[in-house]
């Protein structure tokens, strides 16, 4: 015992870890959020209470110099307070934290804890001045102390902040980054002269205005008057119903499901067969929508797009009526789905169907659907899996409507735990409880390769959600000061998912009697590709000065290029005739059917204008950019536009904008880089396209059964005959001549909208964003 009490003294004794001192007040301890440890603190203040209280802290007897140090803290924290505070006005994520870190030392410079008693207190408080100092840069090089000029002049792969380009007011809208009309404004010289020209003065004013006329009169004659007693008595016979529903059924919803096919077949065949009436209001108005869509794929010149506009106007009217409660259920939803994806189709009102979206997701995110239904119910396999592909495609029309009218996603990945649909065929779906299925599928082996399904290119889709809601609140958040460094992680997130969702198409196709089509690979990949568009465009500008930012100019084109592929306006297909189901959806269609191929037109624009048609290399897993031919390209996008008027479209402006951007680049090459001329030369040009334009829309006009009033005022200019139809080699008097109209801007209004404008938006005044006039 004598032997073992010697030796317990040797033991080295343990330390017991220091308790840390508690910092933050009572109050927010107990509600478990931070305290910025002022007295009374910011919660304390915003949370209306009166006592504000800090625990005393322990103080170990080893801590008694804390006076010592005291006055030499204070003197710190007066150096500190005569620095000059940054003004933003809201911190980002990244600068939260580091002002976090900031007040962390500060509070212990400015004793709210008790430093330990040494010899060496001058050298912890150096210490601390150095390591202020260090957070100082670090808040500079996230954009709290240095201006927006400075800020854009830093090495853009570091972690200094990226100036983005702004946000745009049009009348009573604002656009973000994404939009489509921020690449419009990338070619300003072709936007101030169409404005310019934009006036009755001008022969190219007044053939507008007469295109516009017309245009209004083919709108009126499609609408029909609206009964809420006579919904859905306009139903076409037996046989183009069945081809507009199976049109439907091997396009649209291949890709966004909403319909559980086997039911949505069964309830069509009974509408039918039943003599008497059986089916409700919601097959009714569902079976519309579905038509509708339908009828996109019916011709080459959409001749059924007044009846569709009936159905479509029908469903809204529909949905308006009370009681609003009898449509919160599936059916509901689904009709809601339709009818948003119809009104981007057939050209409804489709630059406002972001504001729809939005309360197409409360609504959803009311009924539950952002909860996964295994923490709701213990529901059957049908029931949760339709709710979680009705998520699912809810979430895909928002994304959609935001990258089109430049808008956050309003949601993020965090807001929603419902899981992604299983991988079933619809005949699948059976009264199996969902939890029995999930255990099940969970004891089975993984398959290596595993065959398409009906919900294969949707799930492929929706793999990418989380990611692409993360670009476009990055592309359009007006407050946003990121890095490059984000921009390229969010570029190589999306180029390693594109090459996996393009092999996975691929193998799907090549199965025997494939349920994956090449529309459903088109349409998928175009719902994808779009996002290079919001990510690299507000860096364009600052790319063809600065050759730091030319990787987002080259992935910028080349997505583009990809996209002008599927629509089949370059590559092997350009010259082809819209004959397959998915040029005739980008021939007949609107919104995003209409607004991606315009955006990647303007970036082949934009890059022939810049290069004055000097040829890049592509990436390796893109077509090199020589086997397209840029201005090959960009020639078929206005044969294109061309198209689009003689199938219904009454704007004329795609096809005027596009023929002048060509002619410009024609100049160009030629040599001609006079601003004056290439203006004369452009002006011209959009004459001639003009008149091409009115008269597709005269021969519209007559087959639906339309008068053309040639005796109107304003139709005074004479119209060229189609063998004066050819690119002008300069014409005085078509130009601008003399007399401007400075800062003008005429408006482009796409049908309903008076989105793109042309003209320059006013700079920044007084703290106010660029305006529109």
């Amino acid at each position: 015992m004598s032997d073992d009490a010697a030796v317990l003294p040797t033991v080295p004794p343990t330390h017991k870890k220091r308790r840390r001192p508690p910092l933050a007040c009572e109050q927010c301890r107990r509600r478990k959020v931070r305290c910025d440890r002022k007295s009374p603190c910011n919660h304390c203040v915003r949370s209306q209470i009166k006592d504000c209280s800090y625990a005393p802290a322990h103080t170990p007897s080893s801590w008694k110099k804390k006076a010592e140090n005291q006055s030499q803290s204070q003197q710190l924290q007066k150096e500190i307070d005569r620095k000059p505070a940054p003004i933003l006005p809201a911190p980002s994520k990244d600068t939260e934290t580091a002002n976090s870190a900031a007040s962390d030392l500060l509070s212990i410079a400015g004793g709210s804890s008790t430093a330990p008693s040494s010899s060496d207190s001058s050298r912890d408080v150096d210490r601390l001045v150095e390591r202020i100092q260090y957070l100082e840069e670090k808040l500079a090089g996230f954009g709290l102390s240095k201006s927006p000029e400075e800020a854009v002049t830093g090495d853009p792969s570091s972690t200094g902040t990226l100036l983005q380009q702004g946000g745009t007011i049009s009348k009573t809208r604002y656009f973000g980054r994404s939009h489509w009309m921020k690449g419009a404004m990338l070619l300003p010289l072709e936007i101030n002269t169409l404005g310019k020209l934009d006036a009755k003065e001008y022969p190219f004013g007044c053939l507008l205005n007469r295109c516009k006329a017309l245009g209004r009169k083919i709108k009126e004659h499609r609408l029909k008057p609206l009964s809420s007693s006579a919904l859905g008595r306009d139903i076409p016979h037996k046989a183009l119903a069945d081809e507009l529903v199976e049109s439907y059924l091997r396009t649209f919803e291949g890709v966004l499901r909403v319909l559980h096919v086997p039911s949505f077949r069964s309830e069509y065949e009974r509408f039918w067969t039943t003599t008497v009436p059986q089916h409700t209001a919601h097959f009714t108005i569902l079976l519309r929508l579905v038509m509708a869509l339908g009828s996109v794929f019916h011709d080459d010149t959409f001749t059924l797009r007044p009846r569709a506009t009936q159905w479509i106007y029908e469903a809204q009217l529909w949905i308006m009526l009370p009681p609003e409660k009898a449509r919160m259920n599936i059916p509901g939803l689904q009709i809601m789905c339709l009818l948003t994806l119809a009104r981007s189709a057939v050209a409804i009102g489709h630059d406002l169907v972001w504001v729809t979206t939005g309360g197409m997701l409360r609504k959803a995110m009311y009924m539950g659907l952002h909860r996964d239904p295994r923490h709701l119910a213990d529901m059957t396999t049908f029931r949760a899996e339709m709710r979680r592909r009705l998520w699912a495609t809810i979430i895909e029309l928002n994304l959609q409507s935001g990258f089109d009218a430049g808008g956050p996603p309003l949601i993020s990945a965090a807001e929603y735990d419902t899981l992604p649909p299983a991988d079933l065929d619809d005949v699948e779906l059976t009264d199996e409880l969902d939890r029995e299925r999930r255990d099940r599928v969970a004891q089975k082996p993984v398959e290596s390769t595993q065959k398409a399904t009906d919900m294969s290119v949707a799930l492929e889709v929706a793999k990418s959600a989380p990611l692409r809601l993360s670009l476009l609140q990055h592309a359009n958040d007006f407050r946003s000061v990121e890095s490059y460094e984000q921009t390229l992680r969010h570029n190589s997130a999306l180029v390693k998912f594109c090459r996996a969702m393009s092999q996975s198409m691929l193998r799907y196709s090549k199965e025997p009697e494939a349920k994956v089509t090449q529309f459903h690979a088109s349409f998928a990949e175009i719902l994808v590709y779009r996002c290079f568009h919001a990510l690299h465009q507000p860096l364009i500008t600052k790319s063809l000065e600065d050759p730091r930012y030319y990787f987002s100019r080259k992935m910028h084109l080349d997505g583009a290029l990809k996209i002008t592929h599927i629509c089949g306006l370059s590559g092997p297909l350009r010259d082809q005739p819209p004959s397959t189901d998915f040029t005739r959806l980008v021939t007949n269609g609107s919104g995003i059917f209409r607004n991606v191929p315009l955006q990647s037109l303007t970036a082949t624009a934009v890059e022939l204008i810049h290069t004055h048609g000097n040829v890049m290399t592509g990436l390796g897993y893109l077509p090199a950019v020589q086997d397209y031919d840029l201005r090959a390209t960009l020639a078929a996008g206005e044969a294109w536009m061309l198209r689009r008027v003689r199938s219904g479209e009454t704007n004329i402006k795609g096809h005027v904008y596009t023929a002048c951007c060509l002619r410009h680049v024609d100049l160009l090459n030629e040599g001609i880089a006079d601003e004056k001329v290439i203006e004369d030369e452009v002006s011209a040009t959009a004459v001639v396209a003009a008149n091409a334009c009115y008269a597709a829309m005269k021969e519209l006009a007559l087959s639906e059964g339309v008068e053309v009033d040639e005796d109107r005022a304003e139709s005074s200019v004479p119209l060229l005959s189609p063998a004066d139809m050819e690119l002008p080699q300069g014409s005085p008097g078509l130009g601008i001549g003399d007399r401007m109209y400075q800062g003008f801007l005429g408006d482009l209004s796409w049908d309903e909208m008076d989105g793109l404008l042309w003209g320059s938006p006013k700079p920044w005044d007084s703290g106010q964003p660029p305006l529109f006039e």
